[in-house]
């Protein structure tokens, strides 16, 4: 019997996958067009029919990653309190990040490899910090921080502090990963729900 043949989002998916993996293990400069091609099991031609560089292959895993990443880490169901809304998207931001490794370790893991994919990335990460902004932490009806800010700069300042202690807890967990999701998810919590606890005025109302 003939191989079936792949469809062309078939093979987009085999070349985003295999593309992914081996960025995250190597790096950008290490891994090359051939390597992504052998291992997604194709040519080299067909990877060049669905991007057309090395960098446009990684700059559209990035965006796609990130994509993924900020629509399972940014929900808010009807009805819920600041503190359920902040305890589910942390959990779905560590299930993300032991599900999706290779994902992860493009988006934070590795540095920028030009100033190309260097711009992209701060893009990246600025939406995400202002989605966060939108949507958990203005969730709160104020905030009682020290400095007297603009609502929507705090609001983006303490979305962005979010922001990097998961991600920082996140790489020390890329070394520890005996340490299961369960307990970095505790801990995270116990830290960034006490401070907006405190700077929100909480009282347990959605």
């Amino acid at each position: 019997m003939s191989r079936r043949r792949l469809t062309s989002d078939q093979r987009r998916e085999r070349i985003h996958a295999a593309a992914s993996e081996l960025f995250a293990a190597r790096g950008y400069a290490a891994t090359s067009i051939d390597q992504i091609a052998a291992a997604a099991g194709v040519t080299a031609p067909v990877i060049y029919d669905h991007a057309g560089s090395k960098r446009e292959l990684y700059m559209d895993l990035l965006r796609a990653h990130a994509g993924r990443l900020v629509e399972a880490t940014t929900r808010v169901d009807p009805g819920a309190s600041m503190e359920q809304a902040l305890r589910s998207n942390t959990g779905a931001f560590f299930a993300f990040v032991e599900e999706h490794p290779a994902a992860w370790r493009m988006l934070f893991g590795d540095p920028a490899p030009d100033a190309q994919i260097a711009a992209l990335q701060r893009q990246i990460q600025a939406a995400a910090t202002a989605r966060l902004a939108e949507v958990l932490v203005g969730h709160a009806k104020r905030l009682r921080l020290a400095a007297d800010l603009p609502r929507a700069q705090a609001d983006e300042m303490v979305a962005e502090l979010g922001k990097s202690a998961l991600n920082g807890l996140a790489a020390w967990w890329w070394e520890h990963r005996e340490v299961p999701r369960e307990a970095l998810v505790a801990v995270a919590l116990d830290v960034l729900w006490t401070g907006l606890e405190r700077v929100t005025g909480y009282n347990g109302a959605p």
